[in-house]
């Protein structure tokens, strides 16, 4: 199976698929905005722990959940 994305897509769709898998969800939006937080490209687990201030399995929870939603 080969996966294709539109990077170039609508940064209007972009922005309403992200709202649509965040939710309601407080925890996942703090991992979100974590993730994006700051000019670092890449931020370890631990990074975005001690930015949210969650238990690790939390943030391994939601990060998984908003990667598989891409």
């Amino acid at each position: 199976m080969l996966e294709v994305t539109d990077v170039r897509s609508s940064p209007f769709d972009q922005i309403y698929h992200a709202v649509k898998v965040i939710g309601r969800s407080k925890h996942r939006l703090k991992v979100f905005e974590a993730i994006y937080y700051g000019k670092k490209r890449v931020k370890t687990v631990s990074e975005v722990v001690r930015i949210t201030k969650l238990p690790r399995i939390r943030v391994l929870q939601e990060a998984n959940i908003l990667a598989n939603n891409r």
